[in-house]
């Protein structure tokens, strides 16, 4: 039975969820839960102040229901078992998640799956910038993990990411795996300006523009039909990330860079 987290009341800071997580909550009781501290604004108060507690975490599953695009830090740190959220979160989502799965019923805010090691995040909606990116002071983001977004995102998805998977099904803003170690980024919407800006290695599958800004230190290579592009598709499409067919067998033109970096990434754009 999974334990839920009914929110009962107008929040009137943002409030921060870090270490509320079905492992931390398993085996208490619905009175042991409601005591349990969170963060609001400078604060330390009840979580039974804000949310309706009911179920227990016995299975490993956390569902939270209402209009959470106030609370922060929704499932940082999940290492295992599932997180549920039936409406918008706020920022930092999945921050730092190194397994399990967290599922978002609408938007998040930025910096969903922010340094994220593992897991798979689910976010139906839009996501804001920094997904998958990196926190301030570091010089790795993304280091694992699969990230599934249904709707847009925002400027600097996958920044300085080292392993790992993001698709993304609508827009994303610019800068798209902006100075990447590695790891691969499926956008299947317009990849707006400086996409791989200062990438070293990596991949990068513009798969919803025919003519995509690429920056001019990167170069043209041979055009390519990759196996492992359809096999990572196919991987998503079992994650539950619907793909039409035309994206899994075309013929790719292939731009190598950023040649100001170390230059060992690659953008790949379908042919029409």
């Amino acid at each position: 039975m999974a334990i839920t987290l009914t929110l009962k009341t107008e929040i009137p800071l943002r409030l921060n969820l870090s270490g509320v997580t079905p492992t931390a909550l398993m085996g208490l009781s619905e009175h042991a839960v409601s005591q349990c501290t969170i963060r609001l604004g400078n604060e330390l108060v009840p979580l039974g102040d804000f949310f309706r507690v009911g179920g227990d975490a016995s299975d490993g599953s956390l569902i939270f229901e209402g209009d959470l695009s106030r609370v922060d830090s929704i499932g940082e740190g999940l290492s295992e078992g599932t997180i549920l959220s039936r409406g918008p979160v706020g920022r930092y989502a999945g921050r730092k998640m190194t397994g399990g799965v967290i599922t978002i019923q609408g938007s998040t805010g930025p910096g969903a799956g922010l340094s994220m090691r593992g897991g798979r995040l689910c976010i139906e909606g839009d996501t804001g910038d920094d997904l998958g990116g990196v926190e301030p002071g570091r010089k790795v983001g993304m280091q694992g993990g699969v990230i599934l977004v249904n709707g847009k995102a925002g400027d600097h998805v996958g920044r300085q990411m080292r392993r790992g998977t993001i698709a993304v099904r609508g827009d994303c803003g610019n800068g798209v795996m902006m100075d990447a170690i590695a790891g691969t980024v499926f956008v299947f919407g317009n990849g707006a300006e400086r996409p791989g800006a200062g990438m070293r290695r990596g991949t990068l599958f513009l798969l919803g523009c025919a003519e995509p800004s690429i920056l001019p230190t990167f170069k043209r290579g041979r055009d390519i039909e990759p196996l492992f592009g359809r096999l990572l598709m196919r991987d998503l499409i079992n994650e539950g990330f619907p793909i039409e067919d035309q994206f899994l067998n075309p013929v790719y033109r292939v731009y190598h860079g950023d040649l100001l970096s170390l230059g060992l990434g690659e953008i790949l754009v379908p042919e029409r």
